[in-house]
């Protein structure tokens, strides 16, 4: 065998001659069918992109021209750096605030927290009740899928569509029928 360090090794000829003529055997045994069929198959590397791919198509959509209500890509490390410099300050000035308010300040600043954490728990409570019920939604789904996928269902389930399908055929046959006169209607009628 010839190896490469870029592709995986490629069988001899010999080797691929061997495998062809297993595949070519109608009794072989599975385990060398399974071996020449890899043989076989490696013998078609992968495709696989260039180095420099993922780079030239991430520039091709950054200079293509964007529709209407896109944004272009986000990909400057300055983009970045300027929110966290923007969250650095925030935080240094809430800390200098709370730092200035002081002892004095204290209960001001536990109401205002306070009042923001009752407007969470105020918006996160009906999604609590929504989670559970779509919990016992999966939960009643999943067992109701487990129970119809039993043999016994499917059995069922298949012995009614045939019983269903061959009805059918028999009443479009029963009304499709050209004769004049019912049997069951000219008993009725000697009576």
């Amino acid at each position: 065998m010839r190896v490469s360090r870029e592709t995986p090794p490629i069988p001899s000829d010999d080797e691929l001659s061997r495998a062809l003529s297993v595949l070519d055997q109608p009794d072989a045994d599975e385990a060398a069918v399974d071996a020449a069929f890899r043989t076989v198959v490696s013998m078609s590397a992968p495709p696989r992109p260039s180095s420099d791919f993922a780079r030239r198509v991430l520039m091709a959509a950054r200079r293509a021209p964007l529709a209407d209500g896109r944004r272009p890509l986000a990909g400057r490390p300055a983009d970045w750096l300027g929110m966290a410099a923007l969250a650095v300050a925030a935080a240094a000035l809430a800390w200098g605030a709370l730092a200035a308010a002081g002892v004095a300040g204290a209960p001001a600043v536990v109401r205002v927290v306070g009042f923001f954490v009752r407007g969470a728990l105020w918006v996160l409570a009906p999604l609590g009740t929504v989670l559970r019920l779509w919990g016992s939604t999966v939960t009643l789904a999943t067992a109701l899928a487990e129970a119809l996928a039993s043999p016994p269902v499917v059995t069922a389930v298949t012995a009614t569509a045939l019983v269903s399908g061959l009805s059918l055929i028999a009443l479009i046959r029963l009304l499709s029928t050209e004769q004049e006169s019912v049997p069951w209607q000219d008993r009725s009628s000697r009576v």
